[in-house]
């Protein structure tokens, strides 16, 4: 917000941008990351599928808004109300889906159950997996359910995201 309306717009269509170029190369630059070790070390085919997701978003996100910043160097400024409430929306978009990438990739990550107190899954008596908790703001789901959409409508292809990984959101808790 402090920006202004402009450079998070911006900002934001750099994010969206780089979250469909993310889901797009996840899968094989996962599985270039476990063919590159050599040796099979356990550590890097653990890492593989969280790396798979954000190096790409990371490494996009810094390429397009680097390439954006040279292309317009100025920034339009528009009221100060305009600004404030702009900026702020297209932040907290652009945010929501940073913020949700970055735990789906977390999420699948090789470590225990419990995340920094975090429990998604657990089980009940009888051994059935139950839901825990939900993150208090859902960023994993409501960016796992965003390009999920984009898969089947804008980005449609015939095997879609949303086809192949439904609860995104949740399998990487679910696989640990």
């Amino acid at each position: 917000a402090s920006r202004g309306f402009f450079s998070a717009l911006i900002h934001l269509v750099c994010v969206l941008i780089s979250g469909a170029i993310a889901f797009a190369v996840w899968e094989p630059v996962t599985y270039a990351i476990m063919g590159a070790d050599s040796s099979r070390s356990a550590w890097l085919v653990d890492l593989a599928w969280g790396l798979g997701l954000a190096a790409p978003f990371a490494v996009s996100l810094a390429i397009l808004r680097l390439g954006i910043d040279a292309l317009l160097p100025n920034n339009a400024d528009l009221d100060g109300v305009s600004n404030l409430v702009g900026g702020g929306i297209c932040g907290l978009i652009a945010g929501v889906i940073t913020s949700g990438i970055f735990i789906i990739s977390l999420g699948y990550l090789r470590f225990e159950t419990s995340l920094m107190g975090y429990e998604p899954f657990g089980y009940d008596n009888n051994g059935s997996i139950v839901r825990n908790s939900r993150l208090l703001l859902p960023v994993d789901s409501l960016t796992a359910g965003f390009y999920s959409s984009l898969s089947n409508s804008t980005f449609g292809v015939e095997e879609s995201m949303a086809k192949w990984h439904p609860d995104l959101a949740d399998e990487g808790a679910l696989l640990r």
